[in-house]
């Protein structure tokens, strides 16, 4: 086959697409989304702080240099020949086309197994923002929830490139505030009022030859690029692109540029407020290494959002700073399996105080045997009673702040209860 001639069957508008749907901006969108550097982050920072250490931002941001030529390689590709099959018509016409095959369904592939586990990352997630922390631990809610949103996403592809870049343009937008929101909330907690697990940003942070040994920036390194992978999604469409030719290597340079000042300034503000700890919401913990962002995301203590009102925070903090508990341990509560603040018999209390709150799994109690035997084991009869007593009140009397929503530090006593 002739290298200066497009693959058979190849060629843009023989396909039934529409032409000129996406501009400039539609196809940078499609490249990020592609991405989806929120799930990529949470899967990907853990893996590399435990290779790299405090060094996993200036990593992070190293791995963007071989995908920046890699982009600028299907840049040049594209503009040869703006056609939608990408790997599999490149390579074909380069290396014959068995080749050519090869990596168009290795693509493919790739895909089928990225989604089935982005569908289960979507489910768990979807029933967190609905508060049902229960049902995303639960295997066969997240399975069938998975495979509704792939039926979704399904149908939205079916109905046309139209519609798919405007929810992905909603959805990314959502996606960016977000992010930029928890790493301008985790810099300004760690500057203000810091957890126990937090670290100033420092320079060295962004000296790649601080990086322990070769092979631990090589498999950073490594780790890092999966979270670039992606943006080829912008020569995927790029039959349906204005300017075929050009605006799809635009847009997928750019794309790998706003991930590089994304993926920096987020995992920057994560390794500050959670550290490189190997317990707790610590990035280097391999309980969350698959999911980082699970750690931090609410207090331990915190489970249920009504918890973190800004009602129950003043009065409570207020009579904790009259009884003259020092601002360490008032500002550790929320963080409290990590801080050295707490004797045994405080956290056995409020290890009773999260179980009681937090939704257990399908099937499970709440408050096990166990945990009431330790409990039981630094109180007596008469304590826990007590404790039992004053933790059904205050959930009873959550209860119904959440409802009257009461004004903070106002007496209960005033009108504002009729």
């Amino acid at each position: 086959m002739s290298a200066g001639l497009p693959a058979p069957g190849t060629g843009s508008g023989h396909k039934g697409l529409k032409n000129d749907a996406l501009g400039m901006f539609s196809s940078v969108v499609m490249g990020l989304a592609s991405t989806g550097p929120a799930y990529s982050l949470a899967a990907t920072l853990g893996i590399i702080v435990a290779g790299v250490g405090l060094q996993a931002p200036i990593v992070t941001m190293l791995a963007f240099v071989p995908m920046l030529l890699v982009a600028y390689a299907f840049r040049e590709l594209n503009a040869s020949n703006a056609d939608c099959g990408t790997t599999f018509t490149w390579a074909t016409r380069a290396f014959g086309p068995r080749t050519g095959w090869m990596g168009g369904w290795g693509l493919i592939v790739a895909n089928i197994i990225v989604m089935a586990s982005l569908a289960q990352i979507a489910a768990a997630y979807g029933f967190r923002l609905m508060g049902l922390d229960a049902l995303a631990e639960n295997r066969l809610w997240t399975t069938a929830a998975g495979v509704g949103w792939i039926a979704v996403l399904t149908v939205i592809c079916y109905v046309g490139i139209s519609l798919s870049v405007v929810v992905q343009r909603w959805l990314l937008c959502l996606e960016v505030v977000m992010l930029i929101l928890l790493a301008v909330a985790a810099l300004v907690r760690v500057y203000v009022s810091p957890p126990p697990t937090a670290i100033h940003v420092s320079a060295s942070w962004f000296n790649p030859f601080a990086v322990p040994s070769v092979t631990a920036m090589t498999s950073g390194i490594l780790a890092g690029v999966f979270i670039y992978w992606g943006w080829d999604t912008a020569f995927s469409v790029n039959e349906e692109t204005v300017d075929s030719t050009r605006i799809p290597g635009r847009a997928a340079v750019l794309s790998t540029v706003l991930l590089l000042v994304m993926y920096g300034l987020v995992s920057t503000s994560a390794q500050a407020f959670a550290g490189v700890g190997t317990s707790g919401i610590g990035l280097g913990n391999a309980d969350n290494a698959d999911d980082v962002f699970s750690g931090p995301r609410r207090p331990p203590s915190c489970p249920w959002p009504g918890l973190s009102s800004p009602w129950r925070t003043i009065l409570n903090t207020g009579f904790l700073r009259k009884a003259g508990v020092s601002e360490e341990r008032i500002t550790a509560v929320s963080s409290w399996q990590d801080a050295p603040y707490f004797t045994d018999a405080e956290r056995a209390a409020l290890s009773l105080v999260e179980a009681t709150l937090q939704p257990a799994p399908h099937g499970q109690e709440r408050v096990t045997d166990d945990l009431y035997a330790e409990v039981a084991k630094h109180y007596e009869e008469k304590a826990l009673a007590t404790l039992t007593v004053a933790i059904g009140q205050i959930n009873f009397f959550i209860a119904l702040a959440v409802i009257g929503k009461p004004a903070p530090v106002a007496s209960l006593a005033d009108e504002q209860w009729d």
